[in-house]
């Protein structure tokens, strides 16, 4: 029952009980707290990032089964005003603005969904640092010197959070003093897949495996289903990068019937059709009709009676909610593997984004037009079939079609900025977030609520690497 009460929430965009918000609410604001030491001159070249006008690009970590494992979170170098990393104090505002802001903003996916964050070796020193203890998140310690052995005091921190809970994971310097020195502290290797060739990374398989027994290992920048597929056989545990939208030939393949059936429904309350002619077709498929009657009697609330017709069922749900129930549905024949979650959770993480960068700028409808083209934006990838082959049964509204089919329209920029976010795409990021006037603080801070609103509708939490 909580898991389909939490589907209403994902499909209607029910408010968290106050309670719950409450305990989502971070202990302390990050503007209170300071870094352990600061200069009191810094250099006239360097910026001043700020939280408020450095957006965070997120991506999705995958496991061995491609089941989301949680997110890595990085500040887009452009956000940050390119400022110069050669001095600890910017090294250190850096990651303050990284962490900073999301325990500001997303104490609570911190709290449920694994977070991987790169940051200084230096930061272990930082108040931030104890604040991260007790969450799901995961330090992606970087040198800033390979070739020396950390200080004493950095060490002792770093094992105190290591101690207190924290995970900590090691970029590759396999072998420097820098790693050595931190290795027993560390659970997880984090290595770039686009440093080595495959030959490189079975050599790198072998040493680790002689070196440091037991250490997992997580690749990033894995782009082709071929590079997962290897750094996989070689041991990795998790994986971040293109591979998990990257699209294959499907052009011998064909859209399941039930998937074209509940394209027709979308079509026909699209085009107003009256609800007995939407039972009429839901009443010749009794697993969409069980799963509705089952749906609507679970969530509705201040009915005494259950529901025992359709044509009940639809007035009860609604129009708007039923398209997107509908539209859930639409990739029902392809959610039965881990691979095929991770991908809708993504899609709905666009769609919710996209959704909400909307609101204050344009109507409703549009911005159900916005929701239905993020959703939309992944159906070739989840239901591996070409994108013309999967959209063709139907009926989209040309701003949806334009967008998905050539990238062009008035609602091509929203998805286009929710796919630079994923991506790291600075250039795209920064012209589209201007044209649509869009600030860095507004598109943090909903992205982080898009990525709850997903999560309280999945009611997952990170599964083990």
């Amino acid at each position: 029952m909580s898991i389909i009460r939490s589907l209403l929430r994902f499909i209607m965009g029910e408010p968290k009980p106050a309670a719950a918000r409450a305990a989502a609410t971070p202990r302390a604001s990050v503007t209170s707290a300071e870094p352990a030491a600061r200069p009191a001159e810094r250099s006239a070249s360097e910026a001043e990032p700020e939280s408020e006008t450095s957006i965070l690009a997120r991506s999705e970590v995958l496991g061995r089964d491609r089941a989301l494992l949680g997110y890595a979170f990085s500040l887009h170098d452009a956000a940050a005003g390119k400022v110069r990393v050669d001095t600890a104090r910017t090294r250190g505002l850096l990651d303050e603005v990284l962490v900073g802001t999301l325990l500001d903003k997303a104490g609570e996916l911190l709290a449920k969904r694994t977070t991987y964050l790169p940051v200084w070796t230096g930061f272990v020193l930082n108040p931030l640092a104890q604040r991260l203890v007790g969450t799901r998140a995961m330090l992606v310690l970087r040198p800033e010197t390979p070739d020396t052995s950390p200080a004493p005091e950095l060490l002792a921190a770093a094992a105190a959070l290591r101690a207190a809970g924290l995970e900590l994971a090691l970029e590759n310097h396999l072998g420097s003093p820098w790693f050595k020195a931190l290795v027993p502290l560390a659970g997880a290797l984090v290595i770039d897949s686009k440093s080595g060739s495959p030959a490189d990374l079975q050599v790198l398989s072998s040493r680790l495996k002689v070196e440091c027994p037991g250490l997992q290992w997580l690749a990033w920048n894995v782009d082709t289903e071929e590079d997962f597929e290897h750094l996989k056989r070689l041991g990795c545990v998790a994986f971040q990068g293109g591979f998990v939208t990257h699209r294959e030939d499907w052009s011998g393949n064909r859209m399941a019937p039930h998937s074209l059936r509940v394209a027709s429904l979308i079509n026909q309350l699209r085009d107003d059709t009256g609800t007995r002619e939407i039972a009429e077709v839901l009443k010749h498929d009794m697993a969409l009709t069980y799963r509705l009657l089952r749906y609507v009697n679970a969530v509705a609330w201040g009915i005494n009676n259950p529901i025992s017709s359709i044509e009940h069922a639809l007035v009860v749900l609604g129009n708007y909610p039923l398209r997107r129930w509908l539209a859930l549905l639409l990739f029902g024949s392809a959610r039965n593997n881990a691979a095929a979650n991770a991908l809708m959770d993504l899609a709905l993480t666009r769609a919710r984004l996209m959704e909400l960068l909307g609101k204050a700028r344009l109507s409703r409808e549009e911005c159900e037009q916005l929701f239905m083209l993020g959703m939309f934006s992944l159906i070739d990838v989840i239901m591996q079939v070409p994108l013309e082959r999967a959209l063709s049964p139907l009926k989209l509204q040309q701003p949806v079609a334009d967008a998905l089919l050539s990238g062009s329209g008035p609602l091509a920029d929203y998805l286009a900025l929710a796919q630079a976010v994923e991506r790291g795409d600075e250039a795209r990021l920064a012209d589209t977030s201007e044209r649509l006037g869009v600030a860095a603080g507004e598109l943090n801070r909903l992205q982080f609520e898009a990525l709850l609103w997903v999560q309280a509708g999945s009611g997952a939490e990170s599964p083990a690497p």
